[in-house]
């Protein structure tokens, strides 16, 4: 099953874990990383996590991303029909980096993309003939590990 992590829940378990949904959803990806290292799920990964990834101001986040993408059986280079598509996500209310996200997710034919974010995932759902599920990571443990 191919799964697609947006930055926000690639960079959870750095997260203050003083609130239960984040120590939650930090485990959840955890949980998550695993099974892409068992080869229960397939990671696809972008070069827009790439870059989101490299703005980090925190080494270790930028570290740990690394590694976890060096799992991704698939990295797909940003390109026109992936602009155009987020264009048109857009228009449903997502945010322009988060459209990316969806429109390489989309195109690689990721069964899910994860999000901690609840707004990303409101939006989606307003997205007609959309082939990927977004989800929380938690969420996508509890249903699918």
């Amino acid at each position: 099953m191919k799964i697609y992590l947006d930055t926000c829940t690639l960079q959870r378990p750095f997260d203050d874990q003083s609130q239960a949904r984040i120590k939650l959803e930090s485990e959840a990806v955890l949980e998550i990383i695993q099974a892409i290292e068992k080869g229960k799920l397939e990671l696809i990964s972008s070069e827009v996590l790439e870059y989101e990834l490299e703005m980090s101001q925190q080494p270790l986040r930028i570290e740990f991303g690394r590694k976890i993408l060096e799992l991704a059986t698939q990295t797909l280079i940003l390109n026109e029909s992936h602009r155009k598509l987020a264009n048109t996500f857009t228009d449903f209310g997502v945010k322009s980096i988060d459209a990316l996200h969806l429109a390489i997710a989309h195109e690689a034919k990721a069964i899910y993309l994860t999000t901690c974010d609840d707004r990303f995932i409101s939006a989606s759902k307003r997205i007609p003939e959309l082939n990927c599920n977004l989800t929380s990571p938690t969420e996508f443990v509890i249903n699918n590990l």
